[in-house]
């Protein structure tokens, strides 16, 4: 495999390799929008999506599988017809690179689309989910797959301007396998994602254990936002104020809260369930 002119790199003093390492944290992240990603699923769904790639990092010591060698392939043909970069770094680089052991030897520069509130239409009868403040990149991403599970295809993340985990993240793409770029994942602040549902006429149903059992909660028309707080804090009182029901997942005694995706899933399938249909 060649470096197709775009050389070797084997310090992390390079500009290239300080500039990735800089991408970890979030404001760097925000000024350029740009993020990283790593893993063999994960790069497939950015190849997937006709996500722009900037640079490829790629260790030949540990392209070990033909998986990866193909891959690795196909990466250099991208950047040669787009203008990216292509650089083979050595194991030391590649080990300073590297957010997580077993990653087979590549990882990409990439700029994530960015999706708003002003351009995105529910789809009809959407069953779409609104984070509250939720700040554990984990989190995000097991509630992305379990999204993509269920048929759900629209992530809204509501904030309080509280610098919490952001779309980027490289641990969002880790945790959702590169899903976070197959389905619509918007961030905004609280009260434009409250105006947004109100103007595209989406019935709230706010998840808290202050409501009642979810098994008895009425009828829900048309697109359904389901709204979650995080497991810290819960929903702010705003959602109580402008849900059209409020929802809670029954629990056994001594229990009083549930992982996040497990309630997303729970919640999800449950109006699956209404609908007697089956995920897209």
């Amino acid at each position: 495999m060649s470096d197709t002119g775009h050389g070797h790199i084997s310090s992390t003093r390079n500009p290239r390799i300080r500039h990735a390492l800089r991408l970890r944290q979030s404001a760097y992240r925000r000024a350029h929008r740009q993020t990283l990603a790593e893993g063999y699923r994960e790069i497939e769904a950015v190849l997937r999506n006709g996500v722009p790639i900037q640079t490829v990092f790629a260790c030949e010591e540990l392209l070990l599988t033909p998986e990866g060698t193909e891959l690795a392939a196909r990466l250099q043909s991208r950047t040669q017809t787009s203008g990216g970069r292509f650089h083979t770094v050595s194991r030391h680089v590649y080990g300073r690179l590297a957010m997580r052991a077993s990653v087979g030897g590549l990882l990409v520069e990439i700029k994530p689309p960015v999706h708003s509130l002003r351009g995105l239409v529910p789809h009809p009868n959407e069953r779409l989910v609104v984070l509250e403040d939720v700040d554990k990149p984990g989190n995000i991403g097991a509630v992305l797959r379990t999204m993509r599970a269920a048929g759900s295809s629209t992530l809204i993340l509501a904030t309080h301007g509280r610098g919490g985990t952001d779309l980027m993240n490289p641990n969002v793409i880790r945790a959702s396998v590169g899903l976070c770029f197959d389905l619509r994942c918007v961030e905004a602040p609280v009260e434009e994602v409250v105006g947004w549902l109100n103007r595209q006429q989406c019935t709230v149903l706010a998840v808290s254990p202050e409501g009642r059992s979810l098994y008895r909660t009425g009828g829900l028309p048309g697109t359904v936002a389901c709204v979650f707080g995080s497991e810290a804090t819960g929903l702010s009182p705003i959602w109580r104020d402008v849900a059209h029901a409020v929802a809670a997942i029954p629990m056994t005694p001594g229990m009083d809260s549930l992982n996040l995706s497990v309630s997303v899933a729970v919640v999800l399938y449950e109006l699956l369930r209404r609908g007697l249909s089956e995920p897209d």
